[in-house]
């Protein structure tokens, strides 16, 4: 009983952060298509394009978060954005890949791993809800 507690609890775990991860893409993507120019584009060039705009005025808010000990750039901060994007792509990727998409059905389950188990405590990690 105590291991399905362990793998159960892994398995929320994993579904809160491969949750997590999608929300932060979908916010990030929604910044940018308000934000930036709708060029067909590259995400770096049109990370640019917005740096660049008003004098600059832009970038220097974005300097401010980095304690670097050269001058910050443009070319710097699209470099940033492109790789941070590409990392939580990744990320989700690799977590819907491998072990995320996991269910669990009370009667696929050994009956020494059910007993005592609440229907709530299986759930299925696409997001579906509780299977029976």
């Amino acid at each position: 009983m105590k291991l399905v507690e362990q793998l159960l609890s892994q398995t929320q775990l994993d579904y809160l952060k491969l949750k997590g991860a999608v929300h932060l893409r979908g916010v990030f993507e929604r910044w940018e298509e308000i934000s930036l120019d709708h060029v067909n584009s590259t995400r770096f060039k049109r990370w640019k394009v917005y740096l660049e705009k008003n004098n600059n005025e832009n970038l220097i808010k974005f300097q401010s978060f980095w304690n670097w000990e050269k001058a910050i750039s443009s070319v710097d901060v699209a470099n940033e954005m492109k790789n941070f994007y590409n990392w939580l792509s990744t990320k989700i990727h690799n977590s819907i890949a491998t072990a995320d998409h996991v269910e669990w059905r009370r009667a696929e389950l050994p009956q020494e791993w059910t007993r005592g188990c609440q229907s709530s405590d299986l759930i299925s990690v696409s997001g579906i809800g509780v299977i029976e």
